[in-house]
């Protein structure tokens, strides 16, 4: 878990370049679209829709600017039965920065428990400082306009209760990994809660899912990052997101 194609919602994945490369893995999970975002896009199987994304991974990239414009591909491709894969290098700062863009406009959760929720099925999600704090910025100013003007585009989307639970239930794998990496607690669990929009569900995790994520618990603690406190920003990073939020 973490390391190859990560499930954001159904029909949406975060991965890696080397991944995206991979033809054989894009059609064994259905792949019909996909979001390439590097300084430097891969070249594109002629058989998929494709969305090039020219972005780095840098406190001065503004990644807001490609929100419409990835929103409307990622939703088109769902509401045609396509499947979408976002990725970036690493399939860790930015692709899961766009893929939280559009899980927020979907759903209506906040930045930090979308984020969190990638890292429920994928470890290594750490958007930088920068991309977090746009991610807020949307979330606090632009995700209800953003949202509004998806639906008015593409009409009402019936799976939004579907989504919000798959959120919900990603969400608690994180958690409950956070509650055992604080306790020490790495014994098999039977029962994990899974909140959904109007209840909690406890679903029973087969053996299979409790052997991963005993191995989890036990990978490099290094590459979690356990809160979303922001690392202090220094006065010229400060002046960069000033001139990028002007505007």
């Amino acid at each position: 878990m973490g390391q190859g194609m990560s499930e954001a919602v159904p029909g949406v994945y975060v991965t890696s370049a080397l991944v995206a490369r991979q033809g054989k893995i894009l059609d064994e999970f259905g792949i019909t679209h996909v979001i390439s975002i590097q300084a430097k896009p891969i070249s594109p199987f002629k058989h998929r829709e494709y969305l090039l994304i020219q972005a780095k991974d840098h406190i001065s990239q503004d990644l807001l600017q490609f929100t419409a414009q990835c929103n409307d591909f990622i939703h088109n491709a769902r509401l045609n039965q396509g499947k979408v894969l976002i990725h970036c290098v690493e399939g860790k700062s930015r692709s899961p920065s766009i893929a939280c863009i559009y899980l927020m406009t979907i759903t209506g959760i906040s930045w930090s428990d979308v984020i969190n929720s990638l890292r429920g099925v994928r470890t290594l999600v750490d958007p930088n400082f920068a991309f977090q704090r746009q991610l807020k910025h949307f979330y606090d100013q632009h995700m209800v306009n953003e949202r509004e003007r998806l639906f008015s585009k593409f009409g009402l989307f019936n799976m939004i209760d579907k989504d919000i639970s798959f959120v919900m239930k990603n969400l608690a794998l994180y958690n409950e990994e956070q509650r055992r990496r604080l306790t020490g607690d790495f014994s098999d669990v039977d029962k994990i809660y899974l909140l959904t929009k109007n209840n909690s569900t406890a679903l029973p995790l087969d053996n299979i899912a409790k052997t991963e994520k005993v191995q989890e618990a036990n990978s490099d603690l290094n590459q979690f990052f356990p809160n979303l406190d922001l690392r202090p920003m220094t006065p010229e990073s400060q002046n960069l997101l000033d001139e990028m939020f002007s505007s």
